[in-house]
């Protein structure tokens, strides 16, 4: 049996980025509420991002684990925004 690296596990992946502060916010609280764990970063300066960021870029971060899960969904979120 293989075991399981933590570090791998826990690494940062990016899930989604856009140039726009409330899209972010939205995409990590669907997260948030789904239980995955993740940080909003500013592009620029790799710190936690405020208002003010749209023409810089945003970054949400999950961890390795729950990358796959993320992007499931914010794909369903792309597709079908009215979606509850």
């Amino acid at each position: 049996m293989q075991g399981v690296n933590m570090e791998e596990e826990i690494t940062p992946v990016v899930v989604y980025q856009t140039g726009q502060y409330a899209v972010a916010a939205m995409m990590k609280s669907l997260l948030d509420s789904s239980g995955i764990m993740c940080r909003m970063l500013d592009s620029s300066s790799n710190t936690t991002a405020g208002y003010g960021t749209d023409a810089i870029g945003i970054r949400l971060l999950v961890p390795h684990s729950q990358a796959k899960e993320a992007g499931e969904i914010i794909a369903q979120a792309i597709k079908d925004p009215d979606a509850k």
